[in-house]
């Protein structure tokens, strides 16, 4: 867990996509009512640094611990 946005998903079989800290520059109108651009004092995104665990099992075949 962190302290920012953060989301993943799956499009195809084999591969996962992992977002972090996304960028809007405008409102996407999702109840924010503000774009989200967190940037530092050059006006560059912010870093963050994090660490992601990942169990990955067949679910056919194991259970999740």
């Amino acid at each position: 867990m962190n302290d920012r946005s953060q989301g993943g998903s799956s499009l195809k079989p084999g591969q996962i996509e992992l977002m972090q800290n996304r960028r809007l520059l405008y409102d996407d109108g999702r109840g924010v009512d503000e774009a989200l651009n967190e940037v530092d004092e050059d006006g560059y995104g912010m870093p963050v640094t994090a660490t992601y665990y990942l169990q990955l099992f067949n679910y056919k075949t194991t259970k999740s611990a």
